[in-house]
Parts: structure tokens; sequence; C-alpha cells
């Protein structure tokens, strides 16, 4: 027992081990064996918080105050090693989303999307995470618009290319009218006249822009 109450950090089942030796033995009342019994039961009524924090997701500053507490007893546990984990990687996460949000929005789109997509895995709560998932949207939202406003419906060309082309033919493939398979061909870009989708999505000689 007191080798135990001298290491920095002993692991639980160690401290439960030696409190139940200490109790066979006869020697539950030294201080030594009470000082590690105490040890012991504080660290696991702390471990049954943690496990309850671990199966759920938790906030970020909810986890953060279990590590502290669980730093301060001295005792090595799985639980801790596992707190710290989500904690590290969470607070990577939120200095990478801070970064992203203070550019004032000009975070490109696939940087906000690998930042949702990241925050959904962590099995925290982050404050920044509820922002960023508004970063994305207003991207989305951003690139309808745009799309209804360049590209015309039943057109095969994304946003991207019906931008970059600048009303030259775009090269595509689609099913032939006598659904004999696919053809390819050109079709019109997003200068070209109409909205009916069965007639921009047909292939054309070229752009009437």
């Amino acid at each position: 027992a007191a080798a135990l109450s001298e290491e920095p950090k002993p692991r639980l089942d160690a401290l439960k081990e030696a409190t139940s030796r200490a109790d066979l033995l006869g020697l539950s009342h030294l201080p030594a064996a009470a000082s590690l019994e105490r040890r012991a039961a504080a660290a696991s009524k702390w471990c049954g918080r943690a496990n309850n924090a671990l199966r759920r997701r938790s906030y970020l500053n909810q986890l953060q105050a279990l590590s502290a507490e669980g730093a301060a007893l001295g005792v090595a546990t799985e639980q801790l090693e596992e707190i710290d984990e989500r904690v590290a990687s969470a607070a990577r996460w939120s200095e990478r989303a801070r970064a992203a949000l203070a550019s004032g929005g000009s975070a490109s789109v696939e940087e906000a999307v690998a930042l949702a997509t990241e925050a959904a895995a962590l099995d925290v709560t982050v404050a920044e995470e509820g922002k960023v998932k508004e970063l994305v949207q207003s991207h989305e939202l951003w690139a309808k618009r745009a799309t209804g406003a360049f590209v015309k419906r039943g057109c095969g060309a994304s946003l991207l290319e019906a931008l970059t082309h600048r009303g030259e033919p775009l090269e595509t493939t689609a099913e032939s009218e006598d659904g004999g398979g696919e053809q390819s061909g050109t079709t019109a870009c997003c200068f070209c006249t109409g909205n009916d989708a069965a007639t921009t999505s047909k292939f054309m000689i070229g752009c009437d822009a």
C-alpha cells in the first residue's frame, strides 16, 4: 500500500487490489490503507460520471471539466485517457473552425464541408459547430441561386462548367431520343434560351448566344 501511494498515478485496478489485500491482512486501519481506499472510492465515483459522459455526445467544456477532475485524483483510468483524446481532437477542430469563421466567410466550400463532416465524427459538441453548419448552408444556398441564374433547367452542365466555358458548347452524353442508348454531342450552355427541360436537355449544334 505504501508503494502504491508513492506512485504518481497508480491504475485504479491496482488500487482496488491493494485495498482488498489490506482488508484480508487486517491492515485496513492503517493510514496508508485508508488513504488508498479513499482514492479508489473517489476514482470509482468519477469513472461512473465519466462513463455517462462518454456514452453520449457531451459538450467540450463538460469533458474539459471532467478531465481536470480526473487528473486531480492522481489515478490512471481508461476513461480519463478516452476523455483526453476527445478533448484534444475537439480542441484541434475548434481552432481550425475559429480560423475559418474569422475569415469573414471567405473559407472555401471544401474547407467548410470538411469541417462540418469532421464535427459530426467528433463525438463532442463544440461551440463553433452550429456556425460552421450555417457557413455550409450559406455556401449551398448561394450555389443554388447562382445555378438557377446561370444554368438553364434541364441543362447537363454544372455551374462551374457554365461559368468557365463562357458560352462555348459543352461536350456531354445523354440518352438518345429513340431509346437506343447514350449518344455524345454538344449541349448549349447557360446562355441558351428557354427553360423547358424537354428542349434544353437535347443536343444542339452549338451555342446560340
